[in-house]
Formats: C-alpha cells, sequence, structure tokens
C-alpha cells in the first residue's frame, strides 16, 4: 500500500518489514495507484526479485532463520485444518446455512442513500450498465425481475473507452431507468466519465458501489445510491431485496 511505501524505499524493504513485524503471508500484487505510483503494477518478475530480497534476508541474519521456520509451521498447521474442515461435511461451506448468514450479513451491511424518487420500478424499463467482471454475479441474482424489463450490458473492462461509452449511451435512450454499477470508479477516469454521461442524460439513475464506497461521492446527482462495500453476490442480492421491499411498499 502507498502508506507502507512512504515510509520505506522499496516494495521489497515493505516486504522485509512486515514480515519482522509479523506477517506470516505477504500478499504481492494489484496495483499500487497513490502518488508517485500511481499506474504502477507488479507482476511476476516483481513478485521472484522480492522473493529473491527476503531470502538474500535470512541469509544476512536481518531475517531470523529460527522465524522464518515458526512462520513455515504455522501456515503447515493452517492447511492441514483446511484440509481437515474440508473433508468434514459439517463444514462444507456452500452449505444452505451459510449462503444465508452471508445474504444475512450483507443486507446488514448495505447503506442507503436516497435523494429523489426514482418511481415504480415494475412500471419502467430499465438498463443495466456494468464491467464484466460482474456478470457472473449479477445473474444469480433477482435483479431481472425488478422492472417491467430489463436489458444487460456489460462493459469489458473497468476503464471503458470512448467506444464504448458512446454504445452505452445509444442503449440508455431507450431505458426509462438506470441502474449502473461502479467498482472502484474513483481509479479509474473513463469509468467517472461514463457515469456522468449518463447522469446528463437526466433520467432517473441508480448507482450501486459494489467495491469501493467512495465512489458514492463522486456522483452527488445519484437518484439513489447503494453502497454494499462488497461484490459477492450476496451483497447484490442484498440491493435488488431493498428494491424489491420499496416496491411492494
Amino acid at each position: 500500500m502507498d502508506g507502507v511505501l512512504k515510509k520505506c524505499h522499496s516494495v521489497e524493504e515493505a516486504s522485509i518489514r512486515a514480515f519482522n513485524a509479523g506477517c506470516d503471508l505477504l500478499i504481492l500484487g494489484g496495483k499500487l495507484l497513490g502518488g508517485k505510483h500511481a499506474g504502477y503494477e507488479l507482476e511476476v518478475a516483481d513478485v521472484k526479485r522480492i522473493h529473491e530480497a527476503l531470502v538474500a534476508a535470512v541469509k544476512s541474519g536481518r531475517i531470523d532463520e529460527g522465524k522464518l521456520d515458526c512462520a513455515v509451521l504455522r501456515l503447515l498447521a493452517l492447511k492441514d485444518r483446511c484440509i481437515q474442515s474440508e473433508q468434514s461435511n459439517c463444514s462444507c461451506i456452500a452449505s444452505l446455512k451459510h449462503f444465508s448468514l452471508a445474504q444475512t450479513i450483507a443486507s446488514s451491511a448495505l447503506e442507503i442513500i436516497e435523494r429523489q424518487s426514482i418511481g415504480n420500478l415494475r412500471e419502467k424499463t430499465m438498463l443495466v450498465v456494468a464491467p464484466k467482471l460482474l456478470e457472473p454475479m449479477l445473474q444469480n441474482t433477482t435483479l431481472c425481475k425488478l422492472s417491467k424489463s430489463t436489458e444487460l450490458y456489460f462493459f469489458p473492462s473497468l476503464a471503458p473507452s470512448k467506444e464504448e461509452i458512446e454504445h452505452v449511451l445509444q442503449r440508455a435512450q431507450s431505458a426509462q431507468i438506470l441502474l449502473v454499477c461502479s467498482y472502484n470508479a474513483w481509479k479509474n477516469h473513463s469509468a467517472v466519465a461514463m457515469i456522468e454521461a449518463l447522469l446528463s442524460l437526466q433520467k432517473p439513475l441508480i448507482l450501486c458501489c459494489l467495491r469501493d464506497p467512495l465512489d458514492a461521492d463522486l456522483f452527488p446527482k445519484a437518484d439513489l445510491v447503494f453502497k454494499t462495500f462488497s461484490p459477492s453476490v450476496a451483497s447484490m442480492q442484498a440491493i435488488c431485496d431493498a428494491l424489491g421491499k420499496r416496491e411492494s411498499l
């Protein structure tokens, strides 16, 4: 994270310090989007280099080998417990009980901001706009049953191109209401541009912030905003349930 790199001159140094601070596992990858590191993304070669730096730190004595051995034993014990859990029928993660709990948690976490009434969804046609990576999750919800008719449009990347923005604007012309899923839009200027373009159509717009709630602050003109703090199926279904309850009032 950028906050760590303000104190460390490199990712390698941050990794060594993290291990010595008590971290048995180091998660490497993704983009470092803050400050001078904006746009930089770790690749396989970077991870190999960091591994070499950790090995060198052990050889030089900066990382205590005994401490490393203890960390390895803890991880092996954790793996063993996980394997035993998977072999136990009563610990099935995919059980209905666990799904029900996930749905309860997602519904409790949902934050709703209503600025303007969107009217009766059941009487309107709706266009749903979302990045492609959310397609499998959205298709496992009741989203398409909320309105008179629903069209789904998934753009390929988190940063839509100008052509994709134009295409979605054309699709939006025939819809009476818009539902837009944002996924860390604050990191992608083109995603912000797309949502602002849809808002400029002055149609009722539902904004679903499915990853980072910071997205909500970027679009004060959205009529109805949902913050899920998660892109899971349970979180998306929580939005559908909330919209369904509104229609039954």
